[in-house]
């Protein structure tokens, strides 16, 4: 890990950097609870399109399958990103 002002190797559990003495921020925890949750919620929806999808696809509806197909495998890339 880098110091942010001075960019020396600092280790990951410093509090400031022991070169310029620079503070080191913590991820707040609850802010990555919740970009956990997101995250998941992301999958969810993503999975439910590619769901849909399918079945627009079987129905015959290739726009709109190709279209939901699309959507729902960003939502599921977005929420693998986020977990």
């Amino acid at each position: 890990m880098k110091c942010p002002r001075c960019g020396k190797i600092i280790t990951a559990a410093a509090a400031a950097c022991r070169h310029c003495g620079a503070r080191i921020a913590k991820p707040c925890e609850k802010l990555t609870r919740r970009m956990t949750a997101n995250g998941r919620i992301a999958l969810a929806c993503g999975g439910l399109l590619i769901l849909m999808a399918v079945a627009a696809l079987l129905a015959g509806a290739y726009p709109l399958g190709l279209f939901l197909a699309v959507i729902g495998a960003t939502f599921t890339g977005i929420g693998k990103m986020m977990s």
